[in-house]
């Protein structure tokens, strides 16, 4: 992917561009040339193989880039990687976000080109003389899947790969950074069941209004805007990947019946839960 083309799609990242449009996660490898970004407010300089890893709500700006900068930019909807991101410990998530650009070996960065080009690839499917005959739609679904589940461990390879490449040293963080952290963890753990500021002020013995206030200065989103992303995500993940039924998703995440579930869903997403599921 050449410089214009980066530039456009880092600018309007990763922005929520209509209701119902998902979270984006993903990394740029760069290839070839230099470019200075700024990355929430942090300014990084790109050469050839720096990793940067792309996560919800990071703001990005090019500052500058040479004209040959180029590279490999790979996103896909958040829900693509469930269930990995539920194995990946939070605290290596966060390590992940307070440092998103590492340089990499060659080696690791010609390992993540054919990993990318193995989920791009189509699977060679043959189809014996005594085989039904399969459905588009049926091979559309597995491919479908296939492409899920790779870029699944492609994810968990990512966070190894920044977990080993990171810059020696650790970074200790504020005041401020510890209550988005220690939020973001608590959050992680009870999305299923809690979604009032109030629990997370309180097991953070802060006031739901400082609370709110400092996860709005360091994330650009307010405490339950959070929660309400967290709750949707996780209601798209049970609707989309799962056979649960609709009562069931809503007993899951301790709503107190399913008409409720289907009001908070559609008011959040402009359209219920039957109907998201049916797209």
């Amino acid at each position: 992917m050449k410089a214009k083309e980066i530039v456009r799609i880092m600018q309007s990242y990763p922005s929520v561009e209509e209701q119902g449009k998902s979270f984006k996660v993903g990394f740029f490898l760069c290839t070839g040339g230099t470019a200075s970004i700024l990355f929430d407010r942090v300014l990084y300089h790109i050469r050839r193989h720096t990793l940067v890893m792309l996560y919800p709500n990071a703001q990005i700006h090019v500052v500058q880039h040479s004209e040959d900068w180029e590279g490999r930019l790979e996103m896909d909807c958040v829900e693509s990687y469930y269930p990995t991101l539920e194995v990946i410990d939070v605290r290596d998530r966060i390590v992940v976000r307070s440092c998103p650009c590492v340089d990499v070996p060659e080696v690791t960065a010609d390992y993540l080109h054919r990993l990318c080009d193995l989920i791009d690839e189509e699977a060679p499917l043959g189809r014996g003389e005594c085989m039904p005959l399969t459905s588009q739609a049926v091979l559309d679904k597995l491919g479908s899947y296939r492409r899920r589940y790779l870029r699944s461990a492609m994810l968990t390879d990512i966070v190894g790969i920044f977990l080993s490449e990171r810059p020696k040293g650790t970074h200790t963080p504020s005041r401020h950074e510890g209550v988005v952290n220690d939020f973001l963890l608590l959050l992680l753990k009870n999305a299923h069941a809690e979604r009032s500021v109030q629990f997370y002020a309180g097991r953070l013995h802060l006031s739901p209004y400082y609370m709110s206030t400092v996860v709005k200065e360091a994330t650009g989103k307010t405490a339950m805007e959070w929660i309400t992303m967290f709750t949707i995500n996780l209601s798209k993940h049970y609707l989309a990947d799962t056979d649960k039924s609709i009562k069931e998703i809503a007993d899951t995440l301790h709503f107190p019946d399913q008409s409720t579930f289907g009001r908070y869903f559609k008011r959040h997403m402009g359209c219920s839960p039957g109907e998201y599921r049916g797209r």
